[in-house]
């Protein structure tokens, strides 16, 4: 299969382990909050993953519950004990914004994380703590970066137990950097990720992960939406084995149908189990499947490479499609029928 490339996403994605390393995050405010109970995110889309991401990545090691907002309300979550967050790429994130006001009005400690737009006006004219992105790329290539900046942010408040987190995420940017060759452009030889583009050219994917692998798994989907301009869902385990499998039946034909599954060695016995029962089930109902194994000895390890996995693919289904893998037409060309 021969593919037509553009060479600014894939330079993109193998320029993200890089990003754990950088600093982001300047302190403004003159007193730091003490006290706080709670932390809320608000963003949308690759904004909103670098969180998600933290809340699964550092669930044993955050001192305070970690939500997230995607929308227009934010005001039930909020009390004078809350550290809010407003996570905007672009800075002009309509919803964001919105959010931002609401905060603003209840006296809510603040930071922001963005690399410009109204944003940040804003936060410099109110003296808002601030975490700036680099610009001039696409929110969901710059999540590893967005979430090295929520990071920044919860180690300054003290809300991280770990005793140095910055030399973990640059162990694991090191990490990443030698494992993605694999799956790179570089790699010439046996490529797992683009020989799976090729098998899910022309298909609807179906990408089941497991229960720890649940971000990955998002962000595999939103890539393929926006990267190669295709449709595709996600669900995850066990919860998949209550509801969506009773949608198998019908239609019949699952002919533009492929699932995948993401499974991490170091998820819970009772999921890896339900996870190894699942192809027999799938073949029944007339699915073609296939299986990404997570790479790695540790979570962190495992978690980000299926995340940079998921960009690569998405990648190589974009020249498959014959896409630009980098913009983002329908969604900008909704943006302004907004105005």
């Amino acid at each position: 299969m021969l593919y037509t490339l553009n060479m600014d996403i894939f330079t993109m994605i193998d320029s993200q382990p890089a990003q754990l390393r950088q600093d982001y995050f300047r302190a403004k405010s003159s007193d730091k909050a003490e006290g706080i109970t709670r932390v809320v995110v608000a963003g949308m889309g690759g904004s909103a993953l670098g969180a998600e991401i933290v809340k699964e990545a550092f669930r044993d090691t955050l001192r305070v519950p970690l939500e997230i907002s995607r929308g227009y309300s934010v005001s039930e979550m909020l009390d004078e004990h809350t550290l809010f967050i407003a996570s905007s790429y672009s800075g002009n994130t309509e919803e964001t914004l919105v959010c931002l006001e609401q905060a603003i009005r209840l006296n809510t400690q603040i930071a922001v994380i963005t690399s410009g737009g109204k944003l940040l006006e804003e936060a410099d004219q109110r003296g808002f703590d601030i975490a700036r992105l680099a610009p001039n790329v696409q929110p969901r290539l710059a999540v590893f970066a967005n979430l090295k900046a929520l990071v920044e942010i919860l180690d300054y408040y003290n809300l991280l137990e770990f005793s140095d987190i910055d030399r973990e995420l640059m162990d694991l940017a090191n990490w990443l950097d030698v494992y993605k060759a694999q799956f790179s452009l570089d790699n010439t030889g046996d490529n797992q990720i683009k020989d799976l583009a090729s098998k899910l050219s022309g298909k609807i994917p179906m990408v089941y992960t497991s229960s720890n692998l649940q971000s990955a798994g998002y962000k595999w989907k939103i890539d393929i939406n926006e990267n190669a301009k295709n449709l595709a869902f996600y669900n995850y385990y066990p919860e998949l084995n209550h509801n969506e499998m009773n949608g198998w039946i019908l239609p019949s034909s699952k002919d533009n149908l492929v699932v995948v599954q993401l499974v991490s060695g170091l998820d819970n016995g009772r999921n890896l189990k339900r996870m190894h029962l699942m192809p027999k089930l799938l073949e029944e109902y007339g699915f073609v499947h296939h299986t990404f194994k997570a790479p790695g000895q540790t979570y962190l390890q495992q978690l980000f490479m299926t995340i940079l996995a998921g960009d690569y693919l998405s990648a190589y289904l974009a020249e498959l499609n014959h896409v630009d893998a980098v913009a983002v037409e329908l969604v900008e060309k909704f943006k302004k029928k907004l105005l």
